[in-house]
C-alpha cells in the first residue's frame, strides 16, 4: 500500500525553475499519520487533516504499522514528524524511536494517563500525549520552527554569500519601499508559491490587510507566527536566493527595525535587566564542527537567530534531537552579548511568542561572534562541545572591519543603483536589469 499523500506541486513545465524554489520553500520535512482506524469518510478525519495541513504542508498517512515503518526506514535525509495513535505506541515508538529521520513523535489518545510514561527523558522525541489535533497542532508549530531554526547556516569564517547578504540587508535598510506596491507584491509571490495550498491563502490575505510594518503592527509577530514570511524569508537568507530576497526586502527591513526598536525599548528598562548570556542548542556533524568552529575564529548566521535566555531550554533542545554517533556531536553555544556593542541587533519576544516560557532572544540578521572557549562537558548523560562566543561588531574587530570594507568598496552607490551593482555581482543579471 502506497501512503496518501498530500504535496504542492505545479504542472506547467515552463515551471521547472520556480518548481524547485517552491520545493526548497515548503517541503523541508513533513507528517507522518499512523492510525489502523483512520476513516477518511468522516467528517471529523477532514477536519483533522486540514488542521494539520496548516501547520505542516505533507502529510502521509498510513493504517499498517510495518508498511509505516518501512517508509519511514527509506525516507533517508528526510525529517519525520510521526503522529502515532495510542494502540501502536508500543509496536512503533521503539523501533523508530532512535531513525535519524524521525524529528519529534506525537500519541494522540483520548486516555492520555494510558501512555504517559513514554513522555519521559527515556523517549526525547516524544513531544507528548495528546487527546486532539488542536493540542497536537500547537506543538508542531513550535516543533517545525525548531525545524527551521535547525537548520540555519553557521559559516566558520566571513564567506563571500555572508558579505553579500549582509550588502542586501544594508541596501534595504536606506530603500524607501512604496508598501502599497510591496505588500501584494509579496502577496501575489506567496500565493504561486502556495498554490496548491489553500489553507495558506487565508494567512496570505490576512498579510495583506493587516500588515502595516509598524512596531504596533509588529513584524516579529508576523515573523513567530511561522506561516509563509518565516519560511520564504530564512530560505531567501540562507541561500541567497535574489528572487525571494527582492520580494521580502521590505519585511527584512521591518524586521529589523521592530528589532532594533524593541532593543533599545528594553535596554532602557531598568526593572527588566536585560541578559549578558544567551544559549543555542545544536546537533552538528563531527566534519562541520571541526572545520567551523575553531578557538579564536569568528562564526557568523546569516539569518535572524534564535536564542534563549534559559540554559534548560537549549539543553532540552539538544536533548530531543540528539542521538549519539560516530558523525554528529551535541553543541551548546553560550553567547555573551553586551548591549553597548553596536552589531546586529537584538530582543526578547516573548510576549509574541505563543511560548512565552522558553524567553527567546531574537537577532537580526548578520549577527558575529568570536569563538573564546571550546570545551566538553556531559549533561543528562550526554557529551555536549560547549562553546563560548562572544557577540562581536565591526567597530570592535578589526578582522571583521577589514573585510566588510572590502567588500563594500566593491559594491558603491546608494539605494536601487547599489542594489543592481549587488545583484550583477552574484551573477544575477536579469534581476538587476528589472531593477
Amino acid at each position: 500500500m502506497h501512503p496518501h499523500r498530500h504535496q504542492q506541486t505545479l504542472g506547467n513545465v515552463e515551471q521547472k525553475e520556480q518548481h524547485a524554489q517552491i520545493e526548497d520553500i515548503v517541503q523541508d520535512f513533513f507528517i507522518v499519520w499512523l492510525d489502523n482506524h483512520l476513516d477518511e469518510s468522516k467528517e471529523d478525519f477532514d477536519n483533522s487533516l486540514t488542521k494539520l495541513q496548516r501547520t505542516i504542508d505533507v502529510i502521509e498517512k498510513f493504517r499498517d504499522a510495518n508498511e509505516c515503518i518501512t517508509h519511514i526506514s527509506r525516507s533517508e535525509n528526510k525529517k519525520i514528524f510521526l503522529v502515532v495513535s495510542g494502540k501502536l505506541t508500543n509496536d512503533v515508538v521503539p523501533l523508530t524511536h532512535d531513525k535519524s529521520q524521525i524529528y519529534a513523535i506525537y500519541i494522540f489518545c483520548f486516555d492520555k494517563s494510558k501512555y504517559e510514561q513514554w513522555a519521559t527523558e527515556k523517549w526525547p522525541k516524544v513531544r507528548g500525549v495528546f487527546a486532539n489535533i488542536d493540542s497536537i497542532c500547537d506543538s508542531l508549530r513550535q516543533t517545525a520552527r525548531e525545524c527551521d531554526d535547525d537548520d540555519m547556516k553557521i559559516t566558520g569564517q566571513i564567506e563571500p554569500s555572508f558579505m553579500y547578504s549582509m550588502l542586501f540587508k544594508e541596501i534595504v535598510l536606506e530603500i524607501h519601499f512604496d508598501l502599497e506596491k510591496e505588500i501584494p507584491g509579496l502577496a501575489k509571490y506567496a500565493r504561486q508559491v502556495y498554490k496548491d495550498k489553500p489553507e495558506q491563502l487565508p494567512i496570505i490575505y490576512e498579510f495583506v490587510q493587516q500588515y502595516n510594518g509598524n512596531i504596533n503592527n509588529s513584524p516579529v509577530r508576523w515573523y513567530t507566527a511561522g506561516c509563509f514570511t518565516y519560511k520564504m524569508l530564512n530560505k531567501a537568507l540562507g541561500r541567497l536566493d535574489a528572487a525571494t530576497l527582492l520580494k521580502t526586502g521590505f519585511f527584512i527591513r521591518d524586521l529589523h527595525q521592530n528589532i532594533e526598536e524593541l532593543h533599545e525599548k528594553q535596554v532602557n528598562d531598568n526593572n527588566t535587566p536585560f541578559p549578558k548570556t544567551v544559549y543555542r542548542g545544536k546537533i552538528m556533524t563531527q566534519e562541520d564542527f571541526k572545520n567551523k568552529v575553531q578557538q579564536g575564529k569568528l562564526i557568523s548566521y546569516n539569518n535572524f537567530l534564535s536564542t534563549t535566555e534559559k540554559r534548560d531550554v537549549a539543553i532540552d533542545f539538544i536533548g530531543r534531537e540528539f542521538q549519539p554517533s560516530d558523525s554528529k556531536i551535541a553543541v551548546l553555544f553560550i553567547m555573551t552579548i553586551d548591549p553597548s556593542v553596536k552589531s546586529a541587533p537584538y530582543a526578547r519576544i516573548s510576549e509574541f511568542s505563543k511560548y512565552p516560557e522558553e524567553q527567546e532572544i531574537l537577532f537580526s540578521t548578520h549577527s558575529v561572534f568570536r569563538v573564546r572557549q571550546i570545551q566538553e562537558t556531559k549533561e543528562r548523560g550526554m557529551n555536549i562541545q560547549q562553546v563560548n562566543l562572544t557577540l562581536t561588531s565591526e567597530k570592535n574587530d578589526k578582522e571583521l572591519n577589514e573585510l566588510t570594507e572590502s567588500i563594500r568598496k566593491d559594491i558603491e552607490g546608494i539605494g536601487w543603483e547599489r542594489m543592481g551593482l549587488l545583484l550583477w555581482k552574484i551573477n544575477q543579471n536579469d534581476k538587476a536589469e528589472e531593477i
